[in-house]
């Protein structure tokens, strides 16, 4: 039989290796919902992967193929052996030390650059502030104020409170809209950065009366707390604006990730990715439920 394109088969623990070795098969992906089950197929999945065939856990299987982690799959026991990695240590120091010589190369790109976004915000509206702050969560729930240009009609949600923001907001100006698509918006964001309230990169800060309602309807949601926020993410690169809770839990999926398999080569392949947008606008998102890429 086969699932989404993929060939599966059912085998009990004295067939398994026989079926492997006549399909010459490089991968075997194991699923097996019943803990007891499983641990009578170790003695024999032990031996197909010294035999040289690739054996992988259905989690892991799609961490590799998809860059998330699924949230079905996910427990305490996972996400302590994830935050237990010794490699994570390690990369901490060096992040804070990356996110300093960054922020400042940033910021003598960035402040002629913000100078003319100033000037182009003032021009459109004379009478209204240039700069927007707002509070967010940061690492272990501390509550910071962070900083953006405004791109927003000013006291957008003085009426509705809270919202989350959608890719046609009607409460987002004709230069926000501009400022968006090419995340210039998010300039001032390097004071921030500075003063370590957040990093470079990971997951993107939440306002703690959103963050209140949101971890109450989706599970483990607060553990992409446990590392700085980021000025862009992978799930900012992966994914687009989220307006509900389904979308917003797909993302903590890959905020997910990002918290197992943190590096420095990462962040770089996650600034790359965001300078490409920087440069070229949004880049088109093709996703489905089970799926997502970017072309």
């Amino acid at each position: 039989a086969t699932i989404d394109g993929v060939a599966t088969i059912t085998a009990t623990e004295e067939s398994l290796e026989d079926i492997v070795n006549s399909l010459d098969v490089d991968l075997v992906v194991v699923a097996i919902s019943d803990s007891k089950d499983a641990s009578r197929f170790y003695p024999v999945l032990r031996r197909v992967r010294l035999g040289g065939v690739e054996v992988l856990d259905a989690l892991t299987a799609m961490e590799a193929y998809s860059g998330r982690v699924l949230l079905d799959m996910v427990d305490d026991r996972w996400l302590t052996q994830a935050s237990m990695l010794p490699s994570l240590a390690v990369v901490a120091r060096f992040k804070r030390m990356f996110d300093i010589v960054a922020a400042m190369l940033g910021a003598a790109i960035g402040i002629p650059l913000g100078l003319l976004v100033m000037l182009a915000i003032k021009l459109s509206a004379p009478l209204s502030p240039v700069f927007y702050s707002q509070k967010r969560v940061g690492q272990f729930g501390k509550v910071f104020r962070m900083y953006k240009f405004r791109t927003m009609v000013v006291g957008a949600e003085d009426d509705v409170g809270p919202v989350w923001a959608t890719d046609h907001d009607v409460r987002v100006t004709r230069l926000g809209r501009v400022l968006r698509k090419f995340r210039l918006d998010e300039i001032p964001q390097v004071v921030n950065i500075m003063d370590g309230d957040m990093s470079v990169v990971g997951p993107r800060p939440e306002r703690p009366e959103l963050v209140l309602e949101l971890e109450k309807q989706i599970p483990y949601y607060r553990e992409r707390e446990n590392i700085p926020p980021g000025l862009t993410g992978w799930a900012q690169v992966q994914y687009p604006y989220t307006d509900n809770v389904l979308d917003t839990a797909r993302k903590l999926e890959f905020d997910l990730y990002y918290l197992k398999h943190l590096s420095l080569k990462l962040d770089l392949q996650i600034i790359l990715r965001t300078l490409r947008i920087v440069l070229l606008g949004k880049e088109r998102l093709i996703f489905d439920k089970g799926s997502i890429a970017a072309s």
